[in-house]
């Protein structure tokens, strides 16, 4: 999965140039990833918060393939996440920034700044990893 991002009210969940909508809220889906560590969105926030002393934006660390950067937070109307582990790199530009997946594509964001934001919190939770 390369980013999610909720449209009209529905997920766009973009993956391998394929993009599937899902007529479910963001935190169901999450959920069921979840699934599997027996975990849900709720509980990983408050662990991912008090681990790495986060106070907002809080990326979800899935699986060892799917750590999700927060753009904009599913508290509010329009949750977009990307998934760090296909981002092959990101341009600062005027308007912002554009950021190229492993897929070829690429999307624009508004805001370097609070792109750049969650790139620091990612660091500081894989430096604490051990692959």
């Amino acid at each position: 999965m390369d980013y999610i991002k909720s449209v009209n009210y529905q997920l766009q969940v973009v993956s391998k140039h394929r993009v599937r909508y899902i007529d479910e809220p963001f935190t169901k889906f999450i959920n069921q990833l979840l699934n599997d560590q027996y975990t849900n969105i709720k509980t990983l926030e408050k662990i991912m918060k008090r681990k790495y002393q986060l106070t907002n934006k809080i990326p979800l660390w899935i699986n060892d393939r799917c750590l999700l950067m927060c753009i904009q937070s599913y508290r509010l109307n329009d949750p977009f996440y990307i998934n760090y582990f296909e981002v092959l790199y990101w341009e600062k530009n005027l308007q912002g920034v554009i950021v190229f997946f492993r897929d070829g594509y690429c999307v624009k964001l508004n805001s370097y700044t609070k792109f750049y934001g969650q790139i620091v919190k990612i660091d500081k939770i894989l430096k604490d990893i051990s692959w």
